[in-house]
Protein backbone atom coordinates (compact mmCIF):
# COMPACT_ATOMS: atom_id res chain seq x y z
CA UNK A 1 0.00 0.00 0.00
CA UNK A 2 1.34 3.46 -1.23
CA UNK A 3 -0.32 6.55 0.70
CA UNK A 4 0.43 9.28 -2.45
CA UNK A 5 0.81 13.18 -1.07
CA UNK A 6 -1.57 14.14 -4.57
CA UNK A 7 -5.41 14.70 -5.46
CA UNK A 8 -6.71 14.84 -9.26
CA UNK A 9 -7.52 18.74 -8.99
CA UNK A 10 -4.19 19.65 -8.95
CA UNK A 11 -1.88 17.27 -10.10
CA UNK A 12 -1.98 15.65 -13.95
CA UNK A 13 -4.13 12.45 -13.74
CA UNK A 14 -1.82 9.21 -14.04
CA UNK A 15 -3.00 5.67 -14.34
CA UNK A 16 -1.87 4.13 -10.92
CA UNK A 17 -2.41 0.50 -9.54
CA UNK A 18 -4.93 -0.57 -6.83
CA UNK A 19 -2.22 -0.31 -3.97
CA UNK A 20 -2.00 3.80 -4.46
CA UNK A 21 -4.23 5.57 -2.70
CA UNK A 22 -4.06 10.04 -3.21
CA UNK A 23 -4.15 11.77 -0.02
CA UNK A 24 -3.27 14.82 -0.79
CA UNK A 25 -3.90 17.74 1.34
CA UNK A 26 -3.61 15.43 4.60
CA UNK A 27 -2.09 18.41 6.52
CA UNK A 28 -4.59 20.92 5.27
CA UNK A 29 -7.45 21.79 8.33
CA UNK A 30 -10.50 24.30 8.36
CA UNK A 31 -9.21 28.10 10.12
CA UNK A 32 -9.12 28.40 13.78
CA UNK A 33 -10.18 31.88 15.00
CA UNK A 34 -6.69 33.72 15.06
CA UNK A 35 -5.71 35.05 18.59
CA UNK A 36 -7.21 38.68 19.17
CA UNK A 37 -3.88 40.70 18.29
CA UNK A 38 -3.14 38.44 15.05
CA UNK A 39 -7.06 39.17 14.16
CA UNK A 40 -6.67 42.80 15.08
CA UNK A 41 -3.64 42.84 12.92
CA UNK A 42 -5.28 40.95 9.77
CA UNK A 43 -8.98 42.59 9.86
CA UNK A 44 -7.11 46.68 10.29
CA UNK A 45 -3.66 46.53 8.69
CA UNK A 46 -3.24 47.48 5.01
CA UNK A 47 0.42 46.11 5.44
CA UNK A 48 2.92 44.88 8.27
CA UNK A 49 5.40 42.34 8.90
CA UNK A 50 5.93 39.67 11.44
CA UNK A 51 8.17 37.38 12.25
CA UNK A 52 5.92 34.38 12.23
CA UNK A 53 1.94 33.53 11.51
CA UNK A 54 -0.11 30.20 11.25
CA UNK A 55 0.00 30.13 7.63
CA UNK A 56 -3.23 28.17 7.44
CA UNK A 57 -5.42 30.34 9.75
CA UNK A 58 -4.17 33.21 7.63
CA UNK A 59 -5.32 31.52 4.55
CA UNK A 60 -8.35 30.87 6.00
CA UNK A 61 -9.36 34.09 6.78
CA UNK A 62 -11.54 36.06 4.49
CA UNK A 63 -9.56 39.20 4.26
CA UNK A 64 -6.36 37.20 2.88
CA UNK A 65 -6.55 37.53 -0.90
CA UNK A 66 -3.36 36.27 -2.29
CA UNK A 67 -0.38 34.00 -0.98
CA UNK A 68 3.16 35.16 -2.24
CA UNK A 69 5.21 31.70 -2.21
CA UNK A 70 7.65 29.74 -3.14
CA UNK A 71 5.58 27.40 -3.93
CA UNK A 72 6.63 23.94 -1.79
CA UNK A 73 3.82 21.26 -2.09
CA UNK A 74 2.44 21.82 1.15
CA UNK A 75 1.98 25.63 1.21
CA UNK A 76 -0.01 25.40 -1.95
CA UNK A 77 -1.93 22.55 -1.49
CA UNK A 78 -3.26 24.73 1.69
CA UNK A 79 -3.79 27.88 -0.40
CA UNK A 80 -5.54 26.21 -2.96
CA UNK A 81 -7.20 24.38 -0.11
CA UNK A 82 -8.32 27.61 0.90
CA UNK A 83 -9.35 29.12 -2.21
CA UNK A 84 -6.76 31.71 -2.72
CA UNK A 85 -4.73 32.73 -5.71
CA UNK A 86 -0.95 32.05 -5.48
CA UNK A 87 1.76 34.55 -6.76
CA UNK A 88 4.74 31.71 -6.72
CA UNK A 89 8.82 32.57 -6.97
CA UNK A 90 10.21 29.31 -7.09
CA UNK A 91 13.87 29.10 -5.78
CA UNK A 92 14.39 25.02 -6.00
CA UNK A 93 13.58 22.83 -8.97
CA UNK A 94 10.45 20.88 -7.31
CA UNK A 95 8.47 24.43 -6.51
CA UNK A 96 9.54 25.82 -10.17
CA UNK A 97 7.28 22.30 -11.14
CA UNK A 98 4.60 22.75 -8.87
CA UNK A 99 4.30 26.57 -9.71
CA UNK A 100 4.29 25.68 -13.43
CA UNK A 101 1.78 23.50 -13.04
CA UNK A 102 -0.84 25.83 -11.12
CA UNK A 103 0.02 28.39 -13.73
CA UNK A 104 -0.83 26.12 -16.60
CA UNK A 105 -4.15 25.61 -14.47
CA UNK A 106 -4.48 28.87 -14.18
CA UNK A 107 -4.06 29.04 -10.62
CA UNK A 108 -1.13 31.29 -10.33
CA UNK A 109 0.85 33.75 -11.60
CA UNK A 110 4.95 32.96 -11.76
CA UNK A 111 8.31 35.26 -11.13
CA UNK A 112 11.79 34.46 -11.85
CA UNK A 113 13.97 35.01 -8.63
CA UNK A 114 16.85 36.07 -10.90
CA UNK A 115 16.49 39.49 -11.70
CA UNK A 116 13.45 39.88 -9.35
CA UNK A 117 12.86 43.84 -9.17
CA UNK A 118 9.94 46.20 -7.00
CA UNK A 119 7.52 46.60 -10.07
CA UNK A 120 7.55 42.94 -10.90
CA UNK A 121 6.30 41.68 -8.06
CA UNK A 122 3.88 44.48 -7.63
CA UNK A 123 2.88 43.49 -11.57
CA UNK A 124 2.41 39.90 -10.52
CA UNK A 125 0.35 40.94 -7.57
CA UNK A 126 -1.84 43.31 -9.41
CA UNK A 127 -2.17 40.35 -12.30
CA UNK A 128 -3.19 37.83 -9.69
CA UNK A 129 -5.66 40.02 -8.16
CA UNK A 130 -7.51 41.24 -11.06
CA UNK A 131 -7.76 38.43 -13.16
CA UNK A 132 -11.23 36.99 -12.83
CA UNK A 133 -10.34 33.58 -14.65
CA UNK A 134 -7.75 33.33 -11.99
CA UNK A 135 -10.08 33.93 -9.03
CA UNK A 136 -12.51 31.97 -9.83
CA UNK A 137 -10.36 28.96 -11.48
CA UNK A 138 -8.34 28.66 -7.74
CA UNK A 139 -12.30 28.87 -6.15
CA UNK A 140 -13.34 26.12 -8.14
CA UNK A 141 -10.35 23.92 -7.58
CA UNK A 142 -10.27 24.51 -3.79
CA UNK A 143 -14.18 22.80 -4.27
CA UNK A 144 -12.63 20.44 -5.86
CA UNK A 145 -9.94 19.34 -3.44
CA UNK A 146 -12.45 19.94 -0.78
CA UNK A 147 -14.96 17.57 -2.56
CA UNK A 148 -14.40 14.26 -1.05
CA UNK A 149 -16.50 11.26 0.33
CA UNK A 150 -13.92 11.16 3.52
CA UNK A 151 -11.09 14.09 4.41
CA UNK A 152 -7.49 12.99 3.44
CA UNK A 153 -6.38 12.04 7.15
CA UNK A 154 -9.72 9.84 7.42
CA UNK A 155 -8.75 8.26 3.60
CA UNK A 156 -4.89 7.43 5.42
CA UNK A 157 -6.32 6.11 8.48
CA UNK A 158 -8.88 4.02 6.74
CA UNK A 159 -6.12 2.29 4.18
CA UNK A 160 -3.81 1.92 7.46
Amino acid sequence: MMLVNSHFSINRPRPTLPDVVDIGGVHCRAGRPLPKDLEDFVSGAKDGLSKWLPVQDILAHPNTKLFITHGGLLSTQEAIYHGVPLVGIPLFTDQDLNINRYVSAGLAVSLEILGIQEKDISEAVNTALNTPTLLENVKTMSRLFRDQPMSAIDTAVFWS
